[in-house]
């Protein structure tokens, strides 16, 4: 078995695989193929094909690529390094001149062979979007700047003037790398100048984790998901079906599920899953570009949000990113809700006097032949989310027992989606029960007038609101007819949540 010294550990670098569903190599099933060729402490980095191991003397790429091709059935060219020839690279210090900001990306490219290229260094592209720093025997650094071109030629560039045997990495994973391992070696000499003393063996268990992008979610103002309903957690990645880290596609986006979750009564997580990143999305956290929660039918998730709830923008530094998930983004629910007013105003037909004490429309009246729009600042929803009037139970926040759903509704002055209780132009009605007694505890003083935002899944009749509430109002006790009475808005107090991604 080779010691653990920094010259028999060897970095594996594989190019091209895990990129748009192509040449998928699951990072477990290549731990398996390097422990299969006889090398020790076998760790992977990422889903972009990264891995360390120890050997008693450095392998062959050919090797290597040899098993790979039998194992997967393709071709994978691959670069090997040392853990001194890393350290090399990070002592030179490449792109200590470089000014880093959240569109700068900084990049080593691997060389199998010595570079035969006639490229002026330092070179810049056309556009001014890619630059060559230096390039050594075995090394290219460069700088992408996305903020001038999302779509920039630096790949063609690289392979043109330095063959395709190549592959490039990210700054932060080559860094993450050299740490990780540095970190492992300190503890694995450690234990074994404690298994010198005590003379026991140190098990696989002590070796120290893979270093790995991760994130954590936290939330606010959010309500348990109702029946057959689900949240989840995606990032969107500016790429179109490759959305690699070297080639993002303006305009296009492709969106990778993180984890379904769910929310207790009390407004904690339940059932995130955030782990084995790098095989749920197959792309670096670096190119995140939006974090977004949807709500999804629990039986039917497709590769893409259902129905968007709420978004937020990435922002942040190479290495850590956060975003705010609100529903006032423009590619969320809509904004901005806390315009929103409404009144509403107790009817009844002239012919039932005491039936008003059942029957509530989103209207301002003091004479029931001239009702007048209450609804300010009502803005139009996406496709997916219309607006709903309820009526609840004020102490259990659930529907009461004569379960008041009066309708969607989407304008100011139209009759809502219940075709029982259009009486008057305006979202509202009554409730169709068979005696006066059924609808008085409307004005009990325990019941709560809201107006839901609500996910449209082609549901006739839900059964409970959805948790996003933009207007209420406890009806007061005894409220008299055609006296409108005002809801407050809570739009403020709408789900929202950060993600942190660590990248």
């Amino acid at each position: 078995m080779a010691s653990p010294t920094s010259t028999n550990t060897f970095i594996l670098f594989l190019r091209g695989i895990n990129v748009g569903g192509n040449k998928k190599v699951p990072m477990a099933d290549l731990k398996k193929l390097l422990v299969s060729l006889g090398f020790q402490n076998v760790k992977t980095y990422l889903a972009s094909g990264n891995a360390s191991f120890e050997a008693e003397k450095k392998p062959t790429a050919a090797e290597i690529e040899r098993q790979i091709e039998r194992t997967f059935g393709f071709s994978v060219d691959t670069v090997i390094r040392t853990l001194p020839d890393l350290h090399k690279i990070r002592k030179s210090d490449p792109f200590a001149n470089i000014d880093v900001t959240n569109e700068i990306r900084l990049y080593v490219t691997f060389l199998a062979d010595k570079p035969a290229s006639s490229l002026p260094i330092p070179y810049t592209s056309a556009d001014k979007s890619f630059r060559i720093l230096s390039v050594t025997k075995s090394e290219v650094y460069s700088v992408l700047d996305l903020a001038i071109a999302h779509t920039p030629d630096a790949m063609n560039i690289l392979e043109k003037s330095y063959g395709k045997k190549i592959t490039t990495r990210n700054w932060n994973t080559i860094l993450k790398i050299i740490d990780s391992l540095v970190s492992y070696m300190q503890r694995l000499t450690l234990l074994l100048l404690l298994a010198a003393c005590i003379a026991i063996g140190c098990d696989s268990d002590t070796t120290p984790a893979d270093p790995e992008e991760s994130l954590s979610l936290t939330i606010s103002g959010f309500k348990p998901s109702r029946p057959n309903e689900i949240y989840a957690l995606w990032i969107e990645f500016p790429a179109a079906k490759a959305a690699t880290k070297h080639s993002p596609q303006h305009g296009e986006s492709v969106y990778r599920l993180v984890s379904t979750f769910d929310v207790t009564t009390n407004g904690d997580l339940l059932g995130l899953d955030v782990s084995n990143l790098a095989e749920k999305l197959g792309v670096s956290l670096e190119l995140a570009k939006h974090g977004l929660i949807s709500i999804e039918k629990k039986d039917s998730i497709g590769p893409e949000p259902n129905i968007e709830f709420l978004v937020g923008e990435v922002v942040g530094t190479a290495t850590t990113g956060n975003a705010t998930l609100k529903h006032d983004h423009q590619e969320g629910v809509a904004y901005p809700l806390q315009t929103l007013s409404a009144e509403a105003t107790l009817a009844s037909p002239a012919s039932a006097p005491d039936d008003y004490k059942g029957e509530v429309y989103l209207m301002r009246a003091t004479d029931p032949a001239i009702p007048q729009a209450s609804i300010v600042g009502l803005i139009p929803l996406p496709s997916k989310w219309r607006y709903a009037l309820w009526a609840i139970d004020s102490t259990t926040r659930s529907l009461p027992p004569f379960n008041i759903f009066y309708g969607y509704f989407s304008q100011v002055a139209q009759a809502d989606s219940n075709p029982d209780d259009n009486r008057f132009s305006f979202p509202g009605g009554r409730y169709p029960a068979a005696t006066s007694e059924a609808v008085y505890p409307l004005i009990s003083g325990n019941i709560t007038l809201m107006v839901s935002l609500e996910p449209n899944f082609g549901y006739s009749r839900p059964t409970v609101p959805f948790g996003a509430i933009v207007l209420e109002t406890k009806i007061p006790a005894d409220q008299a007819a055609f006296t409108p009475f005002t809801l407050e808005n809570t739009a403020l107090k709408l789900p929202q949540a950060t993600l942190i991604l660590d990248r």
